[in-house]
Protein backbone atom coordinates (compact mmCIF):
# COMPACT_ATOMS: atom_id res chain seq x y z
CA UNK A 1 0.00 0.00 0.00
CA UNK A 2 1.17 3.34 -1.05
CA UNK A 3 1.57 6.37 1.82
CA UNK A 4 -0.88 7.88 -0.31
CA UNK A 5 -3.77 5.45 -0.31
CA UNK A 6 -6.25 5.72 2.08
CA UNK A 7 -9.91 4.82 3.08
CA UNK A 8 -12.61 7.03 3.82
CA UNK A 9 -15.39 5.50 6.39
CA UNK A 10 -18.58 7.90 7.01
CA UNK A 11 -19.83 8.00 9.84
CA UNK A 12 -23.46 8.86 10.44
CA UNK A 13 -24.88 10.39 13.66
CA UNK A 14 -26.70 6.86 14.26
CA UNK A 15 -23.11 5.30 14.62
CA UNK A 16 -22.32 7.09 17.36
CA UNK A 17 -25.71 7.52 19.46
CA UNK A 18 -27.10 4.38 19.22
CA UNK A 19 -25.93 1.50 21.62
CA UNK A 20 -25.47 -1.89 21.09
CA UNK A 21 -27.68 -4.34 23.28
CA UNK A 22 -27.19 -8.06 24.28
CA UNK A 23 -29.77 -10.19 25.21
CA UNK A 24 -29.00 -11.11 29.48
CA UNK A 25 -28.61 -15.27 28.42
CA UNK A 26 -25.87 -14.24 26.05
CA UNK A 27 -24.31 -11.21 29.10
CA UNK A 28 -24.16 -14.91 31.31
CA UNK A 29 -22.17 -16.82 28.71
CA UNK A 30 -20.12 -13.85 28.87
CA UNK A 31 -19.48 -13.39 31.97
CA UNK A 32 -19.79 -17.40 33.62
CA UNK A 33 -16.32 -18.40 32.74
CA UNK A 34 -14.81 -15.33 34.70
CA UNK A 35 -16.54 -16.60 37.84
CA UNK A 36 -14.10 -19.01 40.28
CA UNK A 37 -16.37 -21.60 39.62
CA UNK A 38 -16.91 -22.74 43.50
CA UNK A 39 -19.94 -24.51 44.11
CA UNK A 40 -20.63 -22.23 47.15
CA UNK A 41 -18.35 -23.65 49.84
CA UNK A 42 -15.43 -21.33 49.81
CA UNK A 43 -16.43 -18.07 51.89
CA UNK A 44 -14.76 -15.45 49.34
CA UNK A 45 -17.21 -13.78 47.31
CA UNK A 46 -17.22 -14.12 43.63
CA UNK A 47 -18.22 -10.53 41.87
CA UNK A 48 -18.84 -12.86 38.51
CA UNK A 49 -21.23 -15.40 39.84
CA UNK A 50 -23.23 -12.58 42.01
CA UNK A 51 -23.22 -10.87 38.33
CA UNK A 52 -24.52 -13.74 36.68
CA UNK A 53 -27.22 -14.52 39.59
CA UNK A 54 -28.99 -11.06 39.48
CA UNK A 55 -28.93 -10.74 35.81
CA UNK A 56 -32.31 -11.72 33.49
CA UNK A 57 -31.71 -14.10 31.02
CA UNK A 58 -35.14 -12.83 28.76
CA UNK A 59 -34.12 -9.33 28.82
CA UNK A 60 -31.97 -6.63 26.68
CA UNK A 61 -29.26 -4.61 28.11
CA UNK A 62 -27.83 -1.69 26.34
CA UNK A 63 -24.01 -1.78 26.77
CA UNK A 64 -21.29 1.11 27.12
CA UNK A 65 -17.88 0.96 26.56
CA UNK A 66 -14.88 3.41 27.51
CA UNK A 67 -11.28 2.34 26.78
CA UNK A 68 -7.67 3.49 27.34
CA UNK A 69 -4.71 2.26 26.94
CA UNK A 70 -4.38 1.50 30.46
CA UNK A 71 -7.92 0.57 31.58
CA UNK A 72 -11.38 -0.68 30.08
CA UNK A 73 -14.69 -0.38 31.46
CA UNK A 74 -17.57 -2.18 30.30
CA UNK A 75 -21.06 -1.61 31.18
CA UNK A 76 -24.50 -3.50 30.74
CA UNK A 77 -27.37 -1.56 31.78
CA UNK A 78 -31.02 -3.22 32.11
CA UNK A 79 -34.23 -1.63 30.71
CA UNK A 80 -35.20 1.51 32.40
CA UNK A 81 -37.83 0.93 35.23
CA UNK A 82 -36.89 -2.78 35.36
CA UNK A 83 -35.78 -2.67 39.06
CA UNK A 84 -32.52 -4.59 37.62
CA UNK A 85 -28.97 -3.69 38.87
CA UNK A 86 -26.02 -3.02 36.11
CA UNK A 87 -23.29 -4.22 36.21
CA UNK A 88 -19.95 -3.35 35.02
CA UNK A 89 -16.84 -4.91 34.55
CA UNK A 90 -13.14 -2.21 34.90
CA UNK A 91 -10.09 -3.75 34.38
CA UNK A 92 -6.60 -1.95 34.51
CA UNK A 93 -3.20 -3.93 33.81
CA UNK A 94 -4.15 -7.69 35.64
CA UNK A 95 -6.68 -6.57 37.63
CA UNK A 96 -10.21 -6.62 37.17
CA UNK A 97 -13.31 -5.68 39.73
CA UNK A 98 -16.59 -6.48 39.04
CA UNK A 99 -19.54 -3.80 40.32
CA UNK A 100 -23.11 -4.43 40.38
CA UNK A 101 -25.36 -1.11 41.05
CA UNK A 102 -28.93 -1.59 42.09
CA UNK A 103 -30.69 1.28 41.79
CA UNK A 104 -31.89 3.36 44.77
CA UNK A 105 -34.55 5.75 45.20
CA UNK A 106 -34.22 6.42 48.89
CA UNK A 107 -30.75 6.22 51.04
CA UNK A 108 -28.35 4.30 49.30
CA UNK A 109 -27.95 0.69 50.47
CA UNK A 110 -23.85 -0.37 50.14
CA UNK A 111 -23.03 -3.78 50.70
CA UNK A 112 -19.04 -4.52 51.60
Amino acid sequence: MRSTDFTIVDVLPRDITTLPHVLGSDLIEYLAPSSDGDSGESDDWDPFAQAVEVIDPSRWYTTSFDATPEQSIMRWLPPDGSGLPTIAVYSQASETTVLIRHESRGRPNRRR
